[in-house]
């Protein structure tokens, strides 16, 4: 999912809709991604680097914001 949140969509895809407004809520919390390597995912939050965080850390932060994104 952070690999898919990174990327962005591919020229020749459409864009999907959930996932746009994920990226959009996700970007309005100040949070975003920036890569992922071996299960850690490297972000930044409000302009600001932070520690890389694993997938337990990443599900638990979107769990959070996940009713924002599906509003």
């Amino acid at each position: 999912m952070i690999g898919v949140l990174v990327s962005g969509p591919a020229a020749d895809q459409p864009a999907d809709a959930e996932l746009e407004a994920l990226r959009r809520t996700l970007s309005e919390t100040g949070v975003h991604f920036l890569g992922i390597d071996n299960a850690h995912a490297h972000l930044t939050l409000h302009d600001h680097a932070r520690p890389s965080a694993n997938v337990k850390q990443i599900a638990e932060m979107l769990g959070e914001i996940r009713p924002a994104w599906r509003s």
